[in-house]
């Protein structure tokens, strides 16, 4: 993901990604992270606000979160 992307950019980016996965992108957080961090580590650090309650990261290797290029 690119380093200047706008917020709006990045909050397009995230519904397209929701709808894409069929999920409620009301009830979904964007968390920018580094490329070589594992899923407990995430899970970890993200468990330690609480108003998230109980975190559960689903990501898979071959997904591609890069924002596409609009025309």
């Amino acid at each position: 993901m690119e380093a200047n992307c706008s917020t709006a950019e990045l909050v397009q980016e995230l519904k397209d990604w929701c709808r894409r996965e069929e999920l409620d992108d009301a009830h979904s957080l964007m968390v920018l992270i580094p490329e070589d961090a594992a899923n407990a580590q995430i899970e970890e650090a993200l468990g330690t606000i609480k108003a998230l309650g109980r975190v559960r990261v689903t990501l898979h290797e071959n997904w591609d979160f890069r924002p596409r290029k609009r025309p």
